[in-house]
């Protein structure tokens, strides 16, 4: 199952999320005509029990689908529409049809604000989730504003009143939206490192000094190497992170994974600028697609720092001893 939705989803991305419409969705809003494509092709529902119009595929095999995202920088919120319909159904909360997003949200008395909304001002309806509750509000009756943040996914933030909320629902029993917002930047930041190594091995092997090309140069193969490696490894990650027979992760192996991902994104932006020069920030060249789009997705759903203090405090929680005593037994 994982091989034909990773097949039918590279060929649908690879012909319509090329990057003059990844370009064109960022200036215009969210592509919809890619998005009634994948809809014909069913994965904004694959996480969805067959009952409710879905295919009943479990995360771990639909996470070629989220990688594909990321490889492509699609520029529809597909991977945040699949994790929301299935958040909602583990709580037998049915979302609304059309082009939605999702995102962390906080109550300020009487208000919900949702900061970075991935394609805000142009989807139908936000899912924004508290640790509490997640509301779900028609787009248009926001008070939006741009959200400060790197080129990616027209982010927005959005402020509605609590009685706007079209839909409200407790989450299910060990549901957790920050885990599924994880497991979704790791399969992202996999697939769009794919896409800086193919486009940075590209390049040294093109670009040429003092008659050479960069290739050629033994530091610039080191540090290749060191990029290869990150893209390794954040792909290890999202197997990691979306690993469960269910539609949504499950356990604190998602966030292990999303921080070595993020760390992965770090340093990958930084080693393929550095072999691309002034070349990699220009408008014209593709490697700022991505590498803007890593260094937002590294931060979102928790950072590396943020992680590794979690699934530690956790771990030795679950371990019962003081954390110097449980450092020993584990050297």
């Amino acid at each position: 199952m994982q091989d034909l939705l990773a097949e039918s989803a590279t060929a649908l991305f690879a012909d319509h999320a090329t990057p003059a419409r990844v370009r064109a969705a960022i200036e215009k809003g969210l592509d919809r005509a890619l998005w009634n494509l994948q809809q014909e092709s069913g994965f904004d529902k694959a996480l969805l029990d067959e009952s409710q119009g879905g295919s009943g595929v479990a995360l771990r095999d639909a996470q070629s689908v989220l990688v594909a995202c990321g490889r492509y920088a699609v520029p529809v919120p597909l991977g945040e529409v699949m994790l929301a319909r299935a958040f909602a159904s583990a709580a037998h909360a049915t979302l609304p049809d059309g082009v939605g997003t999702a995102a962390p949200g906080r109550v300020e008395d009487d208000r919900i604000v949702a900061t970075a909304v991935p394609w805000g001002r142009s989807v139908d309806w936000v899912m924004a989730v508290t640790p509490a509750k997640a509301y779900v509000f028609e787009a248009g009756s926001a008070e939006s504003s741009a959200h400060a943040g790197l080129i990616g996914a027209a982010e927005c933030d959005m402020r509605w009143r609590l009685s706007e909320a079209t839909l409200t629902f407790a989450p299910a029993e060990g549901t957790d939206w920050r885990l599924a917002g994880a497991a979704l930047r790791t399969a992202q930041i996999a697939g769009a490192l794919e896409a800086v190594l193919e486009l940075t091995i590209g390049y040294a092997s093109e670009r040429k000094q003092f008659s050479r090309t960069l290739a050629k140069f033994q530091a610039i193969q080191q540090q290749i190497a060191v990029l290869a490696e990150d893209a390794l490894a954040a792909r290890m990650a999202a197997s990691i992170a979306c690993e469960s027979e269910i539609a949504l992760p499950r356990g604190t192996r998602t966030g292990a994974a999303k921080a070595v991902a993020s760390e992965a994104a770090a340093r990958a932006c930084a080693i393929s600028h550095a072999v691309h020069g002034a070349m990699g920030i220009t408008e014209a060249y593709d490697l700022q697609l991505f590498t803007g789009r890593l260094l937002s997705w590294r931060m979102q759903y928790g950072s590396e720092s943020y992680w590794n203090e979690r699934v530690g405090a956790e771990l030795v929680r679950a371990n019962g001893r003081a954390t110097w005593d449980f450092v020993r037994a584990s050297t």
